[in-house]
């Protein structure tokens, strides 16, 4: 065991309790049953390099995983048949530090259990108190197979042992006998105190990986400096990047020719040293390729003439189509579309790229739609490049068939095509266009009650809708619902109420009606209707109450007047006077009614015809 044991020439190690101590509790051993191997090597027993290590004690009370006890850093956890609760310090002989400053201590370990419940810690003597200074973080172990892993560890002591001749090193383990925990318990080595020694001022210096470049391209900078520097602060001027803070600092660009200078100040805890070396990166100019024609199109097999500006010496690649791939102009013949790439020298060395694009037979015409998806009745924006000229067809439903960017309002999905146009190249493309259709928002009610308040049951006659949002200027139980046919209750009074039906796609539209209740007569009038022979919603008819005389007008929205009737239970059946059938759109009426209260009513308003 460790408790009285001398490993070496530095004194005796102590065993003491910290806490409840069970009789099969774990002990503090200095032996090789737990080799110590170097940081980074995995666990391994029977060796000759000695460790201070927790393990089991011989047999226990009659069961052990290791009968003859101390089998390296291999703890019991206890459980159901031996009781190994432990909390036991092991403490290092007093340590004499007078003269010494800046302590470090140092060691190579390995720990798992069980966290808190099964752990070790470091601590501290100053001569009078110990002090937790660490709690040890676990090892990671995983990559051992079930032995742990080497691990190093460092840390200043506490100022206290700054001069202190009766320094003390413990560590701590403390374990539950919960039947948990994983090996290794916690194994320690090599525990070294030192102090720091002052190193000399770096002496700066530094390489760059070339010192003469052209414009646009980059460097990266190594650090020579000496007397092992901690800090780095480089100088670019010029560079895209002026300063950095890296030992090796990478990719410092020059984008402008002529000569630069670069200073390192490098640091340690001793100093500061700069090296300067002015004039030290040279940055050629660039020069600028431009080719002619950037974009070219071959039609009918007649070549083209491709040629570049701006160099000394050109090389053209692909090959395949130019009469030559060394000259700054080329006879091109290309019988596919290709890019063709070409770079130019100068004579300082430096070049540049250009391209030459050339369609066959065609040129790059593009089409496009945005957005793709709209609700009947919207409009969206079409637009085509890469041609002089443009046609689209269908043309029936766009502002302009003749133009790049029409506007296109679609009654249904429409697949557009642009024929485009330059010189004698021609080409298509095809856009489409999806139209998701409008819901017809239209409703209609019945009334429960002469005098108010009265209840209106609200009759959602809408087609083509998934969601509803009606909306009420006043009533009860609320002014808004989301029910297909809501109920309202109104009193006396103007009301206004409006239907949003909503599609699945998200297209929208909508419904309103004007109520007007008084205590012995109302009149409500609906804007919408559906005379489209399927039984429902087919005539537009004011709802009334108390009205004895009533004359109603319909007019187009030129004004022109279309249809009357003239008795409170009169309608419009969407045809002229002359049986004519209207077409759809928004209609207005005028009508005026006296009740039998003797109010009189004058109301105007627009009106929707849907079939």
């Amino acid at each position: 065991m460790a408790n009285g044991l001398n490993p070496g020439s530095n004194g005796t190690w102590t065993v003491v309790s910290t806490g409840t101590n069970d009789a099969d509790a774990n002990e503090w051993y200095i032996s090789a049953t737990e080799n110590g191997n170097a940081v980074g090597a995995c666990g391994s027993g029977c060796g000759t390099n000695r460790t201070l290590h927790v393990a089991s004690i011989p047999n226990g009370s009659g069961f052990s995983l290791c009968p003859s006890g101390d089998c390296g850093a291999a703890y019991d956890a206890g459980g159901f048949i031996t009781n190994t609760t432990t909390n036991k310090r092991v403490e290092s002989p007093v340590i004499n530090c007078t003269g010494k400053s800046s302590i470090t201590i140092s060691f190579k370990y390995m720990e798992e259990g069980q966290g808190t419940n099964d752990d070790a810690s470091l601590l501290y003597f100053d001569g009078s108190t110990w002090t937790t200074i660490d709690p040890i973080a676990k090892s990671v172990n995983t990559s051992c197979s079930g032995q742990g892993k080497w691990t190093a560890f460092s840390l200043a002591l506490p100022a206290s042992a700054n001069n202190n001749a009766n320094v003390k090193i413990g560590f701590n383990w403390t374990n539950d006998s919960d039947g948990s925990g994983s090996d290794p318990s916690f194994a320690v080595d090599d525990i070294a105190l030192s102090t720091a020694t002052v190193a000399a001022p770096p002496v700066a210096d530094f390489a760059a990986s070339s010192t003469t470049i052209c414009a646009g391209q980059c460097i990266n900078f190594t650090d020579n400096s000496t007397n092992t520097p901690t800090s780095w602060s480089w100088s670019f001027p010029g560079a895209s990047v002026t300063t950095a803070t890296l030992q090796n600092p990478t990719n410092i660009c020059y984008n402008t020719a002529g000569t630069y200078t670069v200073s390192l100040t490098a640091t340690n805890t001793s100093g500061s040293n700069t090296a300067t070396k002015s004039n030290y990166i040279t940055v050629l100019p660039t020069p600028t390729v431009n080719t002619t024609p950037h974009f070219g199109a071959i039609c009918g097999g007649i070549p083209v003439n491709v040629s570049a500006t701006g160099a000394a010496n050109y090389t053209w690649t692909p090959a395949a189509g130019l009469s030559s791939t060394n000259t700054a102009s080329a006879t091109c013949a290309a019988t596919a579309n290709t890019i063709y790439t070409v770079t130019g020298t100068a004579a300082n060395g430096c070049s540049d790229t250009a391209i030459v694009s050339i369609t066959v037979g065609g040129m790059n015409l593009l089409a496009s739609v945005s957005p793709t998806v709209i609700c009947s009745g919207d409009s969206t924006a079409l637009l085509a490049s890469g041609a002089s000229s443009y046609t689209w067809q269908p043309g029936s439903s766009l502002s302009n068939s003749f133009v790049a960017n029409p506007a296109a309002a679609p009654a249904s999905t429409t697949v557009y095509t642009v024929t485009g146009t330059s010189g004698s190249c021609s080409g298509t493309q095809t856009v489409q266009v999806l139209v998701n259709p409008t819901p017809s928002a239209a409703f209609t009610y019945t009334v429960s009650g002469n005098t108010p308040p009265v209840t209106v049951t609200f009759i959602n006659n809408s087609t083509g809708a998934v969601q509803y949002l009606w909306t009420f200027s006043d009533g009860s139980p609320s002014f808004t619902s989301t029910a297909t046919n809501p109920v309202q209750v109104f009193n006396s009074g103007t009301h206004t109420m409006t239907l949003v039906a909503t599609s699945a796609a998200g297209c929208a539209a909508s419904a309103s009606g004007i109520y007007i209740i008084s205590d012995s007569s109302y009149i409500i009038m609906p804007n919408v209707f559906t005379p489209n022979e399927d039984s429902i919603n087919e005539v537009f008819k004011p709802m009334l109450s108390g009205i004895k005389s009533l004359i109603c007008t319909i007019y187009d929205r030129w004004g022109i007047k279309i249809y009357e009737f003239t008795r409170p239970h009169g309608f419009w059946d969407g045809r002229t006077t002359s049986g004519e059938a209207c077409v759809e759109g928004v209609y207005f009426y005028v009508l005026e009614a006296t009740g039998y209260d003797d109010k009189s009513y004058k109301l105007k308003g627009h009106l929707t015809l849907i079939r």
